[in-house]
């Protein structure tokens, strides 16, 4: 009988995301929790602290969104969600169009 435990293992070991190269420059647009430009200012004050490789960073207010351009190799949009809420600013991987 044949059922999804038998599918080859290399299957289980395959990560869902797709192949990134070594050191590629990605850029992601998370939804933020902010509401005025003092909150702008914190993550603009310590993007060191949300997280390495960082190479620039928008915050628009309005929309409540920070696109993040990154170093790929040196962090992820997990730990730049992590690093968000370092500085107390909850984040979220904005979903892609």
């Amino acid at each position: 009988p044949s059922s999804a435990a038998s599918s080859p293992p290399q299957q289980i070991s395959r990560i869902p995301i797709p192949p990134q190269k070594k050191g590629e420059i990605v850029t992601t647009v998370f939804t933020i929790d902010i509401d005025c430009e003092s909150c702008a200012a914190r993550i603009m004050n310590n993007v060191p602290v949300i997280g390495k490789g960082i190479k620039d960073i928008q915050v628009d207010v309005p929309s409540k969104e920070a696109t993040v351009t990154y170093d790929s190799a040196k962090t992820s949009p997990e730990e730049l969600i992590k690093g968000f809420g370092k500085i107390r600013i909850k984040a979220e991987e904005k979903p892609g169009k």
